[in-house]
């Protein structure tokens, strides 16, 4: 009978279930059953291994295969809540939505925007910026401690109506010249449909432009 290498062996089988403790991975749960059972057919039976080292190696079994059973009851999860919340999603249509990216969409008509003033800022001011992220008008804001609406009338700094897009408004708040802090503005828009992606749904609003379901701050009902 073979009883070479049984230390060697021995040894691979300790290294192998350390390995699939991190991994938790079922293609290495195979390796590590076929190593298991490759040690049992060659110990030597005058000699057979340690006892403790068997236990040993079994707790790991065992372990190993929890944490498989664990992951594949997460991904089911995972997966459960995902499909929940995108049928949930559906039920923002024709329902008005609130974010903070600072993100519109220009057409032509004046776009409201609002943003929460800094109590230290002794001036603001929003900044509308292009695609190219360059500053194409500066518009005043009022200071105060309560939540602020501004109106952008889609033009440039030379009164021209600019192009059709996407555009970013952002809020800038200074004490005297000293720039304190600044935020990306905060828009409402009504949700006129749901898109289910890979990377969770989607939500195209009324102006065009498209909002991700994990960036809504608040929903209302629509107008």
């Amino acid at each position: 009978m073979e009883t070479t290498n049984v230390a060697a062996t021995n040894a691979a089988v300790r290294t192998q279930a350390d390995s699939l403790v991190q991994q938790n991975s079922a293609e290495d749960f195979d390796k590590f059953l076929r190593l298991m059972t490759e040690q049992l057919r060659h110990q030597d039976p005058l000699n057979p291994a340690d006892p403790t080292e068997f236990v040993a190696q079994l707790a790991t079994f065992s372990s190993v295969e929890q944490s498989i059973k664990s992951n594949e009851k997460l991904d089911q999860l995972i997966t459960a809540t995902s499909s929940l919340a995108d049928h949930s999603a559906a039920a923002l249509i024709g329902k008005a939505v609130e974010s903070q990216t600072g993100k519109v969409e220009a057409s032509g008509q004046p776009i409201p925007f609002f943003y929460d003033p800094v109590a230290e800022a002794t001036s603001a001011v929003a900044q509308v910026r292009d695609s190219s992220d360059k500053v194409i008008r500066d518009i005043p804001l009022t200071t105060g401690t309560e939540r602020q609406q501004a109106v952008w009338d889609g033009r440039d700094q030379k009164g021209e109506l600019v192009t059709a897009g996407p555009y970013t408004v952002q809020s800038l708040y200074y004490k005297d010249k000293d720039l304190l802090s600044q935020a990306a503005a905060i828009t409402h828009s009504t949700v006129s449909e749901v898109q289910l992606t890979p990377d969770g749904s989607l939500l195209k609003l009324a102006d065009g432009s498209t909002l991700p379901l994990s960036q809504v701050q608040a929903i209302s009902a629509g107008s």
